[in-house]
C-alpha cells in the first residue's frame, strides 16, 4: 500500500501554489490524496484578465493599446483613419530602445480613429487607435 509523506505533500503545494493551481489530484496504486488550495491573487487577476478580454470580444469597437514604453512612429504603408484594415494591418511603430516594433491592428474592422501622434511617447497599456468592428 502507497502513501504520500508529508515531504511529498508539502512539495506538491508549494508547486500547485507557484503554478496557480486551486486544486490537485494525485494517485499512487491505492493511494489517493485530493489538494483543494483557495486561488491565489495571481489566479485572481488572470481571471479578470480574462474576463475583461471576453468582454472586449463582445464591443463592437476594439482599442489597440501599446505593450511596450517608446515613441509612437507612423508606419511608411499603415492605413489612414476610415480605411479599413485586417488583423494584420500595420497601424503604426513603437520605437523603444532604437528598436522598431511594429504594432498590428489585431482584428478586421475600420480605423476610426488614432489616439496619438507621430513621434508622442508612450506608456505601455496606453490606447493607440480604435478599430470598429
Amino acid at each position: 500500500m502507497s502513501t504520500f509523506s508529508v515531504k511529498t505533500i508539502e512539495s506538491i503545494v508549494r508547486s500547485a501554489k507557484r503554478l496557480g493551481l486551486t486544486e490537485v489530484r494525485i494517485k499512487e496504486g491505492n493511494a489517493e490524496i485530493k489538494i483543494e488550495l483557495p486561488p491565489s491573487s495571481n489566479t485572481a487577476e488572470t481571471m479578470q484578465v480574462t474576463t475583461q478580454e471576453a468582454a472586449v470580444e463582445m464591443q463592437p469597437d476594439m482599442v489597440v493599446r501599446s505593450s511596450m514604453v517608446g515613441y509612437f512612429r507612423l508606419a511608411g504603408a499603415q492605413a489612414s483613419e476610415q480605411e479599413p484594415v485586417e488583423s494584420n494591418t500595420v497601424i503604426g511603430i513603437i520605437e523603444a530602445l532604437g528598436l522598431p516594433n511594429e504594432i498590428y491592428a489585431g482584428v478586421e474592422g475600420v480605423l476610426d480613429e488614432l489616439f496619438v501622434e507621430d513621434g508622442q511617447p508612450i506608456e505601455y497599456g496606453q490606447a493607440i487607435a480604435r478599430i470598429r468592428r
